[in-house]
């Protein structure tokens, strides 16, 4: 049981280029096998690449060292957009960002995942990706009752869809873009 990162994606990466943002950076981590953050990293490329044919993708995925690096990066390919991968990753990069004294959304628009209980009591509250955690758990339990009393699981693979919690750390970017990916 887990939610659609691919839809995850395509939310958050949607939601931007209709506030008018082409230059959009995703904020990954370093991975080697397929996790979820390999999911959503691999979905962002793909997307990227259908709208944006003529740019080199790994200008546009950050695995910053320094807190240096994420600033003259955003400067240097003109980044007004950002989807971070996690949680953590989120607080980690709007830390950075504040010492940085780069502001969400008047110099960069921000979208996380999973916060969606705690991103409305950050500054300014974070537009998130929300997954039905509630759901995944409900349906859990289920199938480890099924299982535990011999019953048969009618689906293996279950997959629930995420919605997108707005809030006020994407600002509309001032030119018009035309929608760059359909859900």
């Amino acid at each position: 049981v887990s939610s659609n990162h691919e839809e995850s994606i395509g939310l958050a990466f949607n939601y931007l280029t209709q506030m008018g943002h082409k230059n959009i950076g995703y904020i990954g981590k370093n991975v080697t096998r397929k996790t979820l953050i390999f999911l959503r990293e691999e979905k962002f490329i793909n997307l990227y690449k259908k709208t944006n044919k003529n740019i080199n993708i790994d200008d546009f995925i950050f695995k910053f060292e320094k807190d240096d690096e994420l600033l003259q990066i955003i400067k240097e390919k003109k980044i007004t957009g950002l989807i971070a991968f996690s949680e953590n990753n989120s607080l980690q990069t709007q830390y950075l960002l504040n010492r940085l004294n780069v502001k969400i959304p008047e110099d960069l628009s921000l979208i996380t995942f999973e916060l969606h209980n705690i991103s409305e009591f950050l500054y300014p509250p974070v537009t998130t990706i929300k997954q039905p955690l509630d759901k995944i758990s409900e349906i859990s339990v289920n199938i480890i009752l099924k299982l535990l009393n011999k019953k048969k699981l009618s689906d293996r693979n279950i997959v629930l869809n995420n919605d997108i919690v707005f809030r006020s750390s994407v600002k509309k970017y001032k030119r018009t873009c035309k929608i760059l990916y359909k859900i």
